[in-house]
Order: structure tokens, then C-alpha cells, then sequence
């Protein structure tokens, strides 16, 4: 058997080895602000293009795009093998190399993943090519329009998929060797209709591990094509060998070397938030399409800083702080929470109060505990005399005490509670208690004195609740259109959907993203059986399968989409209204005018939303949702 060198030993080298020493040892450097620059030993130039940045361990040539860590920079310089320039190094600073026999099978996985990393940093030196090359004129206009420059394309490795839909497959498929893994690191696709790029005409945001290894993309549509229907504005890298979305942050190397020096991590939903927040000097991260996991938070966790979840207004809702608290609490993670006005997200945010403003708001941010607990207490007092209402803003606090662990600081949480909420600490505990605790089956064998009622037919089992009639259009549009469908699942005013439909739209929303759009006689469409049993469904999966069609073409199916949204954004505007009606009315009641006058205009302006939306609909070429039930 083989013998391969443990991960860990290799971070330890590499994070003890002095980078600048050991390239300077073979290229002539000078400093220049935090790192160093000299003239590239991998390419002939006059002007110095290659940097050497020692606090990230890195470098990196702008004039032929070579990077990599001081492994590679040796590997590469001296044609040596990597376990070879290992343990040379490692013997530098004193480490001892033990080293782990490996199978066959494993032999052949680890050369399988050294192609794909090689694949995807090639595919890296393309799209950044694209980006500052003839085609890449309007993508460059559109980041330009976000306030980034050239300066920024080079600092994030910002890219461009090229405006041809096989730029990739062209170019580095040279060989079936190249094709296969151009296709197993998700950089292209092969079905029905060719091959093609993942992520042609998108702005492309390179998403690298620890030790600078790119692992894979997100790709962001701009332009007219962002107007057209059923085209999902991100597209990240599928998983692969090399590639774990429930592992990978965008920006983690940049940011965890902060971290290590006592900066809190800073965590955002999307890639230009990261990066707004980056260039103030912050330590930003954003998860790639999916909610913090129990990997991520595990990360989070051995790097000992804290971590503040900055959201908009609107995705700082329950759910979405229930669902990261209860990866991070577990494991005793300081986490916080920085909540932005409603109507701004960290790009809009920084703009308008610039890096002071955007270093402010993370500084101040509350613990994510105290945050759930100041809510409740608020949506309690909302409630008034209304005690149903009270009460479930009280057990909402179940979950929480549930997450923290058992000790002084769950203890502390727990006064916090009883007291913003006015309630005896033991009466407190024991309803939470309860609330958390599994309802028992009613049990059909307790004795009684009554004799029996005489026995009824059993009632008929109660099938799924009847569809909406959005999520009948929806249903049809994934059927029949599945790329028009698709990208509604991402959409912020999908939360509304029921449990029936979400799992549908998500599931033909990934094989879209992998696959492009399926057909009747797709293997795809046969699995949608399977995926929703609900008998609507499956009648509509029966009709189109006989050729039995409500869209004619993709121009009504793209109506059909906006009929959709226009119904989701009806219900949450008339929710909202609801919302700020009880909230200017409980004001009112408490004498706050100064608080009831702000409610009240934000009340104007989402009447006249809806009076606009509606006044849409009825000039609109044709009927709303409700007409297809």
C-alpha cells in the first residue's frame, strides 16, 4: 500500500513556514504595503507582477494568474513531488511527517480530486480572463455599476463565464480525460441538448477552502438576461468530490486569517454583501445557496472569534434565526445578531453609512439569545390582553432553552426571560418545558365507567389539504416548464408555499441547475411520481405525460410566473398591513404618538403597494392566480 501525509500535519507546516523566506530564497522580492512583489518565475516579464501576501499565506501573479500556497510554489518552481516538499519544510521548523497507508481505491480518489482542483483553477484563470478581455464589456459595466473596479475584479478574483455557452468545454476539454472532468467539478453540463457551461454569461465569484484550494463557483446573471423568466438569478458549483456546500464559505480563507487575530466573522446570505462588507475591513463570510449546517457551525467553532449573523429586516425573521441557533448554541458559539433596516442589505447598507456605519452595526450586535428574547417579549406585549396570543409568543422561547446547553449561561437566559416577560422563573421553565415536549398519542384503552357509544364507521382517511391556486399554476409550470418554475423556489415569497409543493419546487429546481430543462420521456419526470404523491399532481404528471398541455408556449408559462409572484406579493403586503395595523393600534393604546405616526405612514405606503399592485393586476392582459383553480 501507499502512504499519504495527514491533512493536519500538512496545515501545521504550512501555517508555520514563512512564505516570503521561502520563495525569496528564488525570487528577488521587495515589500510593498502588507506583502511583497517581484518579477514572476513562472513567466517572462519586464515589470514586477508577482505578490507574495505573508498573512495569508499565498501568492499570486497577476500578469499569468499563477497561485497557490508555498507547497505549490516549490512543486511548481522545482518540478518536485508535494509529499516530497512536505517533508522538507516540515524538517525546517521541526515537525515530525507520520504518514497513513492508503488502498488502491483511495490512491485512485485522491488522483481523481488532483485533477478536478487542477480543473476548476483552470477554469478560474479562464472566466478571470473573460472578465478583463473583449467579451467582458458589459460585465464589467454591471460590476461597475455595483462600485467595484478594477481594483476589486483583481482583489476577489471576480470573473465572467463568457458570453458563449461552451467557452470552457471548448477550451479545456481538449482531451475525454478533460471533458470528464469538466463535467464531474460541475463546470459543464451533458444531456439531452450537448454540452454546455454551468456558468456561461454570469458573473463568477471563485469559492476557495483553507488552504486556497478553489473548490468550485456561484455565477450571478446580470442584464437582460436577468429579465427574462425562469432564469435563476445564482447558480453555485453542484457537489463533488471536491466540493461540500454544507462545508464551503465564500471568502473563508480571507476571512478566518482575521478571525485568528480577534475579528468577529461576519456572516452574510449573499456574495456582494461579503464582499461590501470585506473592503470596510470586516471579516465577511456567506454560506454558497444553503443555511448554516452543523459543519459550518463546527468551523465557526474552532475558530474561537464571534459570529454575528447580519440580515436584512426581512430575513431576520424566526425561522431564520431558529434554524442558525440551532446549529450554533449547541456548541456553545458566541452568536450574535446585526439586523438591518427593512429595505437595506449590507450593500445598500454600507453605501449609504459607509465602513464606520457598517463596523458600528456589528460591534453593537446583540447576542442571538437576547435577540429571541427581547422579540418575544415584544410580540407579548403586542398581544395585550389577548392571552392566546401571549402565550404563543411565549412558547416560541421553547426552542431556544432547548438549544442552549444545560449550565450558568442558560440559567442567566432564563431570568432574562422570566423578567422582560413578567413572569414567576419557575412558572417560566415549566411552561417552556412543555411546550418543547412531544405531544403523546391519546390513548384509545383508558378504562371508563361510560358504557361504549355504539361504534361508527371509521371516518375515511384524510388525504393531503386541496392546493391553492397558486401552487396549482406552480405545480403545472414545473410540469410542463420546469425552467420557468425553478427559480421561484429561490424566491424570498416562496416561505408561503405549503409543505406539499416546497419539496416538489426544490427538488426539480436542482435537477434543472444540473441538468437543464427535462421532457416527458426524461428519467427526471418519472421520479417526480415519487417525489409528491398529492393526487392533483399526479393527475397533472398523467396529462402532460399523454400530451395534455395548459401552457401553449414558454411566453404564457412566463405570464403564469408572474401571476404567481403578483398573488405571493398580494399576500404578503396584506399580511404586512395586518401586522402594522395591530402594532399602530397596541402604540395608541400605550400613548407613544411618535411610534404611532412612523407606523402609520409605513401603513400609507403599503396600501398604496397593494392599490398599485392591484390596479396592475386588473390592466394586466390576463386573470390572476385564482382564475386557474
Amino acid at each position: 500500500m501507499a502512504t499519504r501525509i495527514p491533512d493536519a500535519v500538512i496545515e501545521a507546516v504550512r501555517e508555520r513556514v514563512d512564505i516570503v523566506q521561502v520563495v525569496g530564497r528564488h525570487v528577488q522580492l521587495k515589500r510593498a504595503g502588507r506583502g511583497h512583489v517581484g518579477l514572476c518565475p513562472f513567466h517572462h516579464e519586464k515589470t514586477a507582477s508577482f505578490n507574495v501576501v505573508p498573512d495569508k499565506r499565498f501568492f499570486h501573479c497577476f500578469g499569468c494568474g499563477e497561485t497557490g500556497d508555498v507547497f505549490k510554489f516549490l512543486v511548481k518552481f522545482q518540478n518536485r513531488a508535494f509529499p516530497e516538499v512536505v517533508r522538507e519544510l516540515a524538517a525546517e521548523v521541526g515537525i515530525d511527517v507520520p504518514t497513513e497507508e492508503q488502498s488502491p481505491e483511495e490512491i485512485a480518489a485522491e488522483k481523481q480530486k488532483g485533477r478536478l482542483y487542477a480543473m476548476v483553477e483552470r477554469a478560474l484563470h479562464v472566466f478571470l480572463a473573460e472578465l478583463t478581455g473583449e467579451h467582458g464589456a458589459e460585465a464589467r459595466a454591471y460590476l461597475e455599476g455595483r462600485h467595484l473596479g478594477a481594483k476589486q475584479w483583481a482583489e476577489f478574483e471576480l470573473g465572467y463565464g463568457g458570453g458563449q455557452r461552451d467557452l470552457l468545454w471548448t477550451t479545456l476539454g481538449k482531451t475525454d480525460e478533460d471533458k470528464d472532468d469538466l463535467l464531474k467539478a460541475g463546470l459543464c453540463v451533458s444531456n439531452e441538448r450537448g454540452q454546455y457551461d454551468r456558468f456561461a454569461g454570469r458573473v463568477i465569484f471563485p469559492i476557495r477552502d483553507e488552504r486556497w484550494r478553489v473548490l468550485g463557483f456561484g455565477g450571478r446573471v446580470f442584464g437582460e438576461r436577468a429579465k427574462r423568466d425562469g432564469v435563476a438569478k445564482y447558480l453555485n458549483s453542484p457537489e463533488s468530490q471536491i466540493y461540500d456546500k454544507s462545508s464551503a464559505f465564500y471568502r473563508a480563507p480571507q476571512a478566518f486569517q482575521k478571525a485568528r487575530k480577534g475579528q468577529p466573522i461576519v456572516v452574510v446570505e449573499g456574495y456582494f454583501d461579503a464582499i461590501a462588507l470585506e473592503v470596510c475591513g470586516l471579516a465577511a463570510i456567506a454560506s454558497c445557496g444553503t443555511a448554516l449546517t452543523l459543519r459550518h457551525a463546527q468551523t465557526l467553532l474552532k475558530l474561537g472569534s464571534k459570529v454575528v449573523l447580519c440580515w436584512d429586516g426581512d430575513a431576520a425573521g424566526t425561522r431564520a434565526v431558529r434554524k442558525s441557533g440551532e446549529v450554533l448554541l449547541p456548541l456553545k458559539v458566541d452568536a450574535r445578531l446585526a439586523v438591518l433596516p427593512i429595505g437595506d442589505d449590507p450593500d445598500t447598507y454600507v453605501e449609504r453609512v459607509g465602513p464606520a456605519g457598517a463596523a458600528r452595526l456589528v460591534d453593537e450586535a446583540e447576542p442571538l439569545p437576547a435577540w429571541v428574547i427581547n422579540e418575544a417579549a415584544r410580540t407579548a406585549e403586542d398581544a395585550g390582553d389577548d392571552v392566546p396570543a401571549r402565550l404563543d409568543a411565549i412558547r416560541r422561547l421553547a426552542w431556544l432553552f432547548q438549544a442552549i446547553p444545560e449550565g450558568l449561561e442558560r440559567d442567566m437566559y432564563l431570568d432574562k426571560a422570566a423578567h422582560k416577560l413578567e413572569l414567576d422563573r419557575t412558572q417560566l421553565a415549566r411552561e417552556l418545558a412543555v411546550a418543547a415536549a412531544p405531544r403523546p398519542a391519546a390513548r384509545t384503552d383508558a378504562p371508563t365507567s361510560r358504557p361504549a357509544p355504539p361504534r361508527r364507521p371509521p371516518p375515511p382517511p384524510a388525504g393531503p389539504p386541496p392546493l391553492r391556486a397558486d401552487e396549482k399554476i406552480l405545480s403545472r409550470l414545473v410540469i410542463e416548464f420546469p425552467d420557468k418554475a425553478a427559480p421561484l423556489d429561490d424566491h424570498p415569497l416562496a416561505e408561503q408555499l405549503g409543505r406539499t409543493i416546497r419539496p416538489f419546487l426544490a427538488f426539480v429546481r436542482q435537477k434543472v441547475q444540473e441538468a437543464g430543462p427535462f421532457s416527458p420521456d426524461s428519467p427526471v419526470f418519472k421520479e417526480l411520481y415519487a417525489r409528491i404523491p398529492h393526487p392533483e399532481v399526479t393527475g397533472m404528471l398523467d396529462e402532460v405525460a399523454k400530451g395534455q398541455r395548459v401552457f401553449g408556449d414558454e411566453e404564457a408559462a412566463g405570464k403564469a410566473v408572474v401571476q404567481v409572484l403578483g398573488w405571493w406579493q398580494r399576500k404578503a403586503l396584506a399580511e404586512r398591513k395586518a401586522s402594522l395595523t395591530r402594532e399602530a393600534d397596541a402604540a395608541q393604546q400605550r400613548g407613544d404618538q411618535d411610534l404611532v405616526q412612523q407606523l402609520r405612514g409605513h401603513l400609507r405606503e403599503v396600501t398604496e403597494a397593494l392599490k398599485q399592485l392591484d390596479q396592475g393586476r386588473r390592466e394586466g392582459s390576463g386573470p390572476g392566480p385564482a382564475a386557474a383553480g
